[in-house]
């Protein structure tokens, strides 16, 4: 799901999220031996990117 605004301080805020990710088992460490379907992580991931922040400074990913 995505959704964008407009804000006064930040500028155009976008907003990601995504739920019931697959881990990434290239780097599969404790489950290299896992048989079957990857496991379900339970959670959500959020991004939030913004066009500036306050004091005209640059965003850095975190």
């Amino acid at each position: 799901m995505a959704t964008t605004s407009d804000t006064s301080r930040y500028g155009t805020a976008h907003t990601a999220t995504w739920d019931r990710l697959h881990p990434r088992l290239s780097h599969r460490g404790r489950w290299a031996d896992h048989e079957g379907p990857p496991p379900i992580i339970e959670g959500t991931v959020i991004r939030l990117t913004v066009d500036h922040l306050p004091g005209d400074r640059h965003p850095e990913p975190v």
